[in-house]
């Protein structure tokens, strides 16, 4: 038996714990389930310590989140790196968050991508680094928002996809297909 421990970051270096659940702990999975800004856990250990912690303790501080589509990149943007700068309590700070697959045994964290951001009101610059190689830059964003971004498709790119959709008749065999092709708006595809 394991007792879950969980640490507070005070930002300085420097981490307090800031609770113990006792009793068996496999995993624990973090997100912001209730979408209000401050990150929740479930807990999938053993007995009376297995549950959902909701956290609702505000502390006043300002956070964001990206949720990430992948066109050329996997849809679920695997392996897409997203890099901030914010001025935090009147200092550069330069963040860095990475989606994956797995983080925790046993468990995974969401795929939303969640930043804390203290006392800043506006975040700097936001990079986003999709694993195709293409990047997107954001300037001058608000905090405290949920924001949706989907990767733009790069000048001239073409990948060509077909689907049988049905196939009819023995013989002459007659067969629809539905084209899945992911290219540039601007070429154009005969």
């Amino acid at each position: 038996e394991s007792n879950l421990q969980v640490f507070l970051n005070e930002g300085n270096d420097l981490f307090v714990q800031n609770l113990l659940i006792s009793g068996a702990s496999r995993s624990i999975t973090i997100g912001d389930y209730d979408e209000d800004g401050d990150l929740d856990f479930y807990n999938s250990g053993g007995g009376s310590s297995r549950g959902l912690y909701k956290n609702i303790i505000s502390n006043g501080n300002n956070w964001i989140q990206f949720i990430l589509k992948g066109t050329v990149t996997n849809p679920d943007a695997l392996g897409t790196k997203i890099k901030l700068k914010a001025m935090i309590n009147g200092n550069p700070v330069r963040m860095i968050r990475e989606i994956n697959a797995q983080n925790t045994f046993n468990g995974q964290n969401m795929f939303r991508v969640h930043f804390g951001l203290g006392n800043a009101v506006s975040i700097d610059s936001v990079a986003i680094e999709w694993t195709s190689g293409e990047s997107q830059i954001l300037t001058n964003v608000t905090t405290n928002q949920i924001l949706s971004i989907e990767e733009e498709i790069p000048a001239g790119f073409l990948r060509c996809n077909f689907s049988a959709d049905s196939i009819n008749g023995n013989y002459p065999l007659s067969v629809s297909f539905a084209d899945l092709s992911l290219s540039d708006t601007n070429s154009t595809i005969t």
